[in-house]
């Protein structure tokens, strides 16, 4: 009897001990950089994964995932040989070189460079960022997101005009419990590794070409104030405004605008002289010179920007939003894109009517 248990006591140890030796192989990395000729480097950040395990090598990528016809991860396993320390792909052999921080892989005059993740950056909480407002601090570029819903969000910095920030993409993805967030923007750091969150705070890793660089986004509480824009607005004064390519100040020579000439193409009649508004609760009429629509509106979080959502004849949505530079109970400013011109603003003054 006991020569049986000390022989199930020693099976039980080979195989928590087999157990154990299998993690330990299992790691997961990130993409940190690629270089050609031993000279020539840049930095993808974090476009693609590795998982490497016992005898696979599993590569996650997140080049499509705001893919429109087709948005997802794409997972692709190889088969990994540890004798070798190679894989096959597409009859290639790429070695693959590990140590205690990085993961190379080598083909010819290229390789790629990924960093280790650690165990302790998995993040099982719920992120829910929908219609919140974070500001993202870093040393060399704060900025605000405003997350208009599940995937679109907008881009601004104080002091600095909406236009150059234009609303875009954003997702949450993760993989075995490892949290990112990826922006879909011309930013140069627009993929994040989520460590921590909670109600107030996301604490991530920003996934830069040769090291991982702490930065905090904080949650800002929505203004409670209310804001009552239903009823008739016309416009009363126009003034338009340079958006110079590469400069903050994007405020030059404002100079009155007149109204812009009926179009040619009109059928039925129009008022050509004023710019007019009629807000409902949730919609929003707009005679922009003859030029007639009807969206849907919504008032970001800060109220400091109108979100307008218009749906065209074939279901596809597009959306815009108007600065708010000034409102009381008989007069609001806005200011938004000038209609055909990617070059200026338009900030319109409106009236009350009724």
């Amino acid at each position: 009897m006991k020569s049986t248990l000390y022989l199930l006591f020693a099976l039980s140890l080979i195989i928590l001990s087999g157990c154990n030796k299998k993690n330990t192989n299992d790691s997961i990395w990130v993409e940190a950089f690629s270089e050609r000729n031993n000279k020539d480097s840049f930095s993808p950040s974090g476009n693609t994964l590795i998982d490497l395990q016992k005898n696979k090598l599993i590569i996650v990528d997140f080049n499509n995932v705001f893919d429109n016809n087709n948005p997802k991860t794409f997972i692709d396993s190889l088969d990994f040989s540890p004798s070798s320390s190679s894989i096959n792909y597409k009859g290639e052999i790429i070695k693959v070189v590990k140590n205690k921080n990085t993961l190379t892989l080598q083909f010819k005059n290229f390789k790629k460079v990924y960093r280790r993740l650690k165990k302790e950056w998995k993040n099982k909480s719920k992120i829910n960022l929908v219609k919140k407002e974070y500001h993202f601090e870093n040393s060399s570029f704060p900025f605000n997101v405003e997350f208009l819903n599940d995937s679109l969000n907008l881009f601004f910095v104080k002091n600095e005009d909406d236009s150059k920030y234009p609303i875009e993409k954003w997702i949450v993805t993760e993989y075995k419990d490892y949290k990112f967030l990826i922006f879909n923007s011309s930013f140069p750091d627009t993929k994040y590794l989520i460590i921590k969150s909670n109600k107030n705070q996301l604490k991530m890793l920003n996934l830069n070409s040769n090291y991982f660089v702490n930065e905090n986004a904080t949650f800002i509480p929505p203004i409670e104030k209310e804001i009552n824009l239903q009823g008739n607005w016309e416009s009363i004064k126009t003034l338009r405004v340079s958006i110079p390519p590469s400069e903050k100040d994007t405020i030059i020579n404002p100079t009155q605008v007149p109204p812009p000439p009926p179009p040619s193409h009109s059928v039925e009649p129009f008022e050509f002289d004023k710019f007019n508004l009629v807000f409902l609760k949730d919609s929003i009429s707009i005679n922009n010179y003859g030029d007639l629509s009807n969206q849907t509106w919504s008032l970001a979080s800060n109220k400091e920007r109108i979100i307008l959502e218009k749906r065209n004849k074939k279901g596809k949505v597009y959306f815009s939003a108007w600065q708010i530079l000034g409102i009381n109970d008989t007069t609001m400013t806005f200011k938004m894109n000038t209609k055909y011109s990617s070059t200026s603003k338009d900030i319109v003054t409106f009236k009350k009517i009724n």
